[in-house]
């Protein structure tokens, strides 16, 4: 889903990284199937996913979208926003996006016990490079693909990529507003 926002919005830690990520694939109670680390993370991502829900600029961003995608519009939102935080990374960290992106390869290709679901995707991650590639609207367009076919009900997804280019400029402003005031609460978190 939406992981280069989520590491960006995290605690520079390398647990916490792991539970960023993790937040699709952990749903219910946090119990001691994870370390503290991971836990922290893990409720990080789920305080920011609260936080974009009333977020002004997310909210602008979902009405963008054509209403036909409904529901669906989140997760629209959520992939274009990584596609605008990797093409701007240099905005928001020193480090660049390369080295970021193998430093966090590195360390999930270390994990062990993590959700089935999640473990499966870190090689191709890792082969195709999924954290700077965001950069290009056609490795959005493959990742709203695949999601669609992880979606068990017949869904919109695919092809949905065409409302990124509809409305790409807006989108980019919402995207770098979000952003600064994510910053600012995740400081709370």
């Amino acid at each position: 889903m939406n992981y280069l926002l989520h590491l960006l919005l995290s605690q520079p830690n390398d647990e916490q990284y792991i539970g960023n990520m993790l937040g699709d694939f952990v749903k219910g109670p946090l119990d001691k199937q994870f370390s503290p680390g991971i836990i922290a993370g893990l409720r990080r991502h789920r305080g920011i996913d609260c936080f974009a829900e009333t977020n002004q600029f997310f909210q602008n961003s979902k009405q963008l979208i054509d209403p036909q995608y409904g529901l669906y519009r989140g997760i629209m939102v959520d992939m274009f926003y990584d596609h605008f935080t990797a093409c701007n990374w240099h905005k928001y960290s020193s480090i660049k996006l390369e080295d970021f992106a193998q430093y966090i390869y590195s360390l999930l290709a270390q994990q062990q016990n993590l959700p089935d679901k999640f473990a499966a995707q870190i090689p191709l991650m890792i082969k195709y490079n999924w954290l700077v590639s965001y950069r290009q609207p056609e490795t959005i367009a493959r990742a709203l693909h695949h999601i669609s076919q992880r979606i068990v009900r017949p869904n919109p997804l695919s092809g949905s990529e065409e409302e990124l280019l509809k409305h790409y400029a807006a989108f980019e402003h919402d995207c770098h507003e979000f952003t600064r005031s994510a910053l600012q609460y995740v400081i709370h978190l």
